[in-house]
C-alpha cells in the first residue's frame, strides 16, 4: 500500500462498492434467460394459432398464458434482488459517511423506499419507475392474499385503517398493520401502472407493457430502468459525501 492509498478517504471504498454492484452482469444474465423463455412460450402460442385448430389453440394458450405470467413475475423478483443490492450499498454509503462525521441531512434518503423513490418518474404519477417495478414484484408474490376487486380507495382494498403512505410504516410495530400498509402501497402504485384487480388475467403483462416491455420478452427494458436509477443513486451519494472525498473523485 502506498502513502497515497493510506491517505485516501475511507468513504471511497463504500462508494466504489455501490458503483460496482453487479458489475459482472449476473442479474441481467438471469433476466435475459427469462426473456428467452418468454419468447419460447410466445412462439408456441403463435405456432398453435397458425394451425387454425381452435381446440389446439385453446389447449396451448391455457398452458402458456399462465407460464408467461409466471416468467414475468419471476423477472420482477429478480429485478427486486438487483434493486435491493443497489439500495443496501447506498444505505451503507450513508452509514459510513455518518460515522465519518457527515450530517445525515446531506442525503436525499435514509430508508430503503426513499432510495427507490429516486430516479425517473413513471409517466405522470408520484411514483418512480423503480418503485413501479418493485411493486410489480410484490404484487406477483402477494396477490393471492388480497381482495379480487380493487376500489378507487387503495386503503379499503387492503383493509387498512387511516391515511398516509411511507411515513406511517416506521412507527408501527404491529406486524399485521405493516402488512396491510404494504398491501395498500403496492395496490396504489400498480394501479398507477394500469393494473386492476388482484387476480385479473394479464396483470403482470400489463405492468411490463406500461414500463415499455411491449412483447414481455425484452428484459433490456427492465435492465435499463435499473441501470439508469443505479447511476442516479450513485451520483446522489457522490454529491452527498463530497465533503469527505473532495479532490479524490
Amino acid at each position: 500500500m502506498t502513502d497515497d492509498d493510506e491517505k485516501r478517504p475511507p468513504i471511497l471504498i463504500s462508494l466504489r462498492l455501490l458503483k460496482q454492484v453487479d458489475v459482472e452482469g449476473s442479474y441481467p444474465d438471469v433476466l435475459r434467460t427469462l426473456g428467452q423463455a418468454v419468447r419460447n412460450a410466445s412462439r408456441r402460442i403463435t405456432d398453435a394459432e397458425s394451425g387454425g385448430n381452435f381446440d389446439a389453440i385453446e389447449a396451448v394458450t391455457d398452458i402458456e398464458n399462465p407460464n408467461l405470467e409466471l416468467l414475468l413475475g419471476t423477472a420482477y423478483v429478480v429485478c427486486q434482488a438487483w434493486v435491493t443490492a443497489v439500495t443496501q450499498a447506498a444505505l451503507n454509503v450513508r452509514q459510513w459517511a455518518m460515522r465519518d462525521g457527515l450530517n445525515s441531512c446531506a442525503f436525499d434518503f435514509d430508508k430503503d423506499y426513499e432510495v427507490r423513490d429516486l430516479g425517473t418518474p413513471f409517466e405522470n404519477s408520484r411514483y418512480s419507475k423503480i418503485t413501479v417495478l418493485w411493486e410489480l414484484g410484490n404484487y406477483f408474490k402477494h396477490r393471492d392474499q388480497w381482495p379480487r376487486i380493487w376500489t378507487d380507495d387503495a386503503s379499503k382494498d387492503a383493509g387498512l385503517r387511516g391515511t398516509g403512505l411511507h411515513g406511517n410504516l416506521g412507527i408501527w410495530t404491529d406486524t399485521k398493520l405493516q402488512g396491510e400498509y404494504k398491501a395498500k402501497y403496492t395496490i396504489a402504485t400498480i394501479k398507477a401502472a394500469g393494473l386492476c384487480g388482484a387476480n385479473s388475467h394479464g396483470n403482470l403483462g400489463a405492468g411490463a407493457k406500461a414500463l415499455g416491455n411491449a412483447d414481455y420478452s425484452d428484459m433490456r427494458v427492465f435492465e435499463t430502468i435499473i441501470r439508469d436509477w443505479h447511476q442516479e443513486v450513485y451520483a446522489s451519494c457522490v454529491e452527498a459525501t463530497a465533503p469527505l472525498h473532495r479532490g479524490y473523485l
